[in-house]
């Protein structure tokens, strides 16, 4: 009986490490995540988002001389109550809050060359975000350099 026990315990505990896991690339759309209505609650007109190398217009000089940094965002969230689109939506719109919230802090009006990041490793689209969907969580890592941009910003696609 004892071992039958141990062997339980061991499936048992395989079963648990391979949901934990799950690590899946998925792509999904900006302009889906930036059209729900969590979204349109989340963000105004005051810091526009300019992804990969989409156009904007010249970047003012800093004061001082002294450029902006570029600035990365990590969040994730609790998957297993969610569908993995859900999942993956929530967590980019939580990166790009925070974003949004450090270039209002440091003066910012535009964040630029907006980027996902996973281990280390850059995805750049002007249309499309990398997310990373476990059974647990997921999470979306966002990347991009704060600028004050002049107006008009320059883009007819600015997304708020």
């Amino acid at each position: 009986m004892n071992t039958i026990a141990r062997i339980l315990g061991i499936t048992t505990l395989l079963i648990a490490v391979t949901a934990y896991a799950r690590d899946e690339r998925q792509l999904h759309s900006i302009d889906a995540a930036l059209s729900s209505a969590r979204a349109k609650d989340l963000f105004d007109s005051t810091v526009q988002f300019y992804w990969a190398d989409q156009s904007h217009s010249q970047p003012l000089p800093e004061s001082g001389g002294i450029p902006r940094p570029v600035r990365g965002a990590t969040r994730k969230t609790f998957a297993l109550t969610k569908t993995d689109l859900e999942a993956c939506d929530w967590a980019f719109l939580s990166s790009l809050v925070a974003l949004r919230d450090e270039a209002k802090k440091e003066g910012a009006n535009a964040i630029v060359n907006l980027k996902s990041l996973y281990n280390n490793r850059e995805f750049r689209s002007e249309t499309q975000f990398e997310c990373r969907a476990g059974y647990m969580s997921t999470g979306v890592t966002l990347e991009g350099k704060l600028v004050k941009l002049a107006p008009p910003y320059g883009v007819t696609t600015v997304r708020p």
